[in-house]
């Protein structure tokens, strides 16, 4: 699965990114929903190749919704998202039940997990968890590498400068991690400090806590790119934006890479603020924000690399 949504980016060449950001920063579409639909042109051509366009369709407007619940969830809103997800998962396994040749990822699941319902529920799974997160994480990077903070107001405009020294987007997933509370299921008695967590017990993980702890980050509350110049001894101990072990995100070089090859191109943007503080809901969502894209092309100098594994 990790190989699938990977081989998205390898194969979006950089004029298709232009055309892909062009099309998603004419403000039309509010981010991170746009950012979502963008992610989504990238990883389902190379999930589920030839597949219908309206799996396409319906999947873009699934993601929109569960983008929206973020900031309105009311009773109405919950059931249009969840009937576009319904949608979203029978044109999915319409087209699954006809996919037996030729897709190597299908053909593992359906190995594995059996029948087509459950292989429906893991592309699905897949392509919300990839596109839903990498939407917030590039939304996130975008915001603070235009300068936004937590005393921004709704309505304010913002201009993305250049892209600064250091690593912005390393930075961004420190300050902002999208997946900000993780949590696992004990099995085994197991020690934790002074305590002991029991099997039947959970163990949370507050990573923006983490993030912030002032005995490892100098300054942790603000966006500082160039503290990855050169990085604090621990930080390591501190830092765990996709998780760690073998829970750990498996779309995390996915999640980086677009990153990467987004700020690339975008030289210049202007953003104007929808709404002025995140939503801490399953996801760490940002303010939403309108992008309207001023300048694209290959951008210099290069932003730093950050697909390697940091946890």
């Amino acid at each position: 699965m990790a190989t699938a949504v990977e081989a998205a980016t390898r194969a979006t060449s950089p004029d298709r990114m232009n055309e892909l950001l062009t099309e998603f920063g004419a403000g039309a579409t509010p981010w991170p929903a746009a950012a979502g639909e963008l992610c989504l042109r990238m990883v389902l051509p190379h999930v589920l190749p030839n597949v219908d366009r309206r799996l396409g369709t319906r999947a873009g407007r699934s993601l929109a919704t569960l983008a929206g619940l973020a900031h309105d969830s009311t009773r109405g809103r919950r059931w249009k998202a969840r009937l576009a997800h319904s949608r979203t998962l029978s044109t999915l396994y319409g087209e699954l039940s006809q996919t037996s040749q030729g897709n190597e990822l299908v053909a593992v699941l359906r190995a594995v997990l059996g029948s087509d319902d459950e292989v429906a529920l893991a592309v699905d799974g897949l392509i919300v968890a990839a596109c839903r997160a990498t939407s917030v994480a590039l939304s996130w990077s975008i915001l603070l590498r235009a300068g936004w903070t937590p005393e921004t107001p709704a309505g304010a405009v913002l201009q993305l400068p250049p892209v600064p020294s250091g690593d912005p987007l390393r930075e961004a997933l420190r300050l902002w991690p999208p997946a900000w509370l993780l949590h696992r299921d004990v099995r085994q008695s197991v020690a934790i400090g002074d305590r002991t967590a029991e099997p039947g017990g959970q163990v949370l993980v507050c990573v923006y806590l983490m993030h912030r702890r002032p005995e490892i980050w100098e300054d942790p509350e603000s966006y500082r790119p160039e503290r990855w110049i050169d990085p604090p001894e621990r930080y390591r101990d501190a830092y765990l934006p996709f998780g760690l072990g073998p829970a750990a995100c498996i779309g995390a070089r996915f999640v980086t890479d677009v990153l990467t090859r987004c700020h690339q191109v975008i030289n210049s943007a202007e953003l104007r603020m929808i709404d002025s503080m995140p939503v801490l809901g399953p996801l760490c969502d940002p303010p939403r924000f309108a992008l309207t894209l001023m300048d694209a092309g290959p951008a210099e100098p290069p932003i730093a690399a950050t697909g390697r594994r940091s946890a």
